[in-house]
């Protein structure tokens, strides 16, 4: 990288350097950086949307880009910011799917199901339990995996209780036990 004459030097990168850049935000968040990992981030998404990259597979990280700038303002309890970083996760994850499916081979992590978690999550931070329940509800839906609608149901049922419908709060608590009690958990393996 040249010397461009900033004191930030990230504002200096090319965005030839984005998936570098991708890698250095990560390391920064693995080590709990928040706040050079969040100015990484904030930088990639910057550029992404000043320039809209001609490089495709930048393009096809732009939701993950928003996604982690969520992540890491949840992490720093900001709940209206993270959720608008997560909404705006979803809105690229949206715009770009095309481009998304050709260079994640339609093997993309990211989907609507965990933005969605991740919208209700932050509601249910601010005790706006009945967004919280609507956004759970949306990523219950799309969820495939027993387990993880599971996991979805029971912070449903919780939010549920604490929004005093104690009535739906209960059914879905006992949906949850029944399967738990139906599917045997061995201990020794985790499984």
């Amino acid at each position: 990288v040249d010397f461009c004459g900033s004191i930030d030097m990230v504002k200096c990168l090319k965005p030839a350097g984005s998936m570098a850049l991708n890698e250095l935000g990560n390391a920064f968040y693995n080590i709990g950086n928040y706040q050079y990992a969040t100015m990484v981030y904030q930088h990639l998404t910057d550029q992404s949307n000043l320039f809209n990259f001609e490089d495709e597979k930048t393009t096809a990280y732009q939701h993950i880009f928003y996604y982690r700038l969520g992540i890491m303002t949840l992490k720093q309890n900001d709940y209206f910011t993270a959720r608008q970083h997560f909404i705006s996760a979803f809105s690229a994850l949206n715009k770009n799917k095309t481009i998304i499916d050709k260079i994640f081979f339609n093997q993309n992590w990211m989907t609507v199901s965990v933005i969605n978690h991740r919208i209700g999550e932050c509601y249910y931070k601010e005790t706006n339990y009945e967004n919280a329940i609507k956004y759970y509800k949306e990523a219950y839906k799309a969820k495939s995996n027993n387990e993880e609608k599971m996991k979805l149901l029971n912070q449903i049922a919780y939010s549920e209780y604490l929004n005093g419908q104690s009535d739906s709060s209960t059914v879905h608590f006992q949906q949850v036990e029944k399967y738990y009690n139906e599917n045997k958990i061995n201990y020794k393996d985790g499984t």
